[in-house]
């Protein structure tokens, strides 16, 4: 269980220190677990120093793994995966703006409900037809009490 513990935190700490974290990083993770596994088979580990000395600090281990890789195969994935991150992050920002709007517009109304304000709530719908003119259907508007 000791030999576990350090283990685990030993590649935790490489996983971090990665740039990427794809199928060949787990591949080159799952295999270091395993040489780490074999070489500590009969010893007990008490230590992360243990594993440092005998595989290396894990700014080492991933400097040795990506002078490994090819340029022109990293580059290309550093940059998708950047760009991956960077539109995740503007589609939280936009969500997270247009609940935010959705959620003012609802409290808005539900407060002019409970005021007595307004009674009810309708939307004007325009449709065109084939000649393109364009008809508007009321289908809702605010009306408001006239206390």
């Amino acid at each position: 269980m000791i030999k576990n513990k350090f283990t685990r935190q030993y590649i935790n700490s490489i996983k971090l220190l990665l740039p990427l974290y794809g199928s060949e990083e787990r591949t080159f993770l799952n295999s270091l677990d395993n040489h780490i596994n074999i070489f500590f088979r009969d010893r007990k580990i008490s230590s992360v120093n243990e594993l440092y000395d005998e595989f290396g600090y894990p700014q080492e281990v991933v400097h040795n793994y990506l002078s490994s890789i090819d340029t022109e195969d990293l580059v290309p994935k550093i940059t998708k995966f950047r760009s991956t991150k960077n539109a995740a992050i503007i589609m939280c920002i936009a969500i997270s703006a247009i609940s935010i709007v959705v959620s003012s517009f609802a409290i808005y109304i539900y407060v002019e409900a409970i005021t007595g304000r307004v009674t009810e709530y309708y939307q004007e719908l325009t449709t065109y037809d084939e000649h393109g003119n364009p008809h508007t259907v009321e289908v809702g508007r605010f009306k408001y009490s006239e206390e």
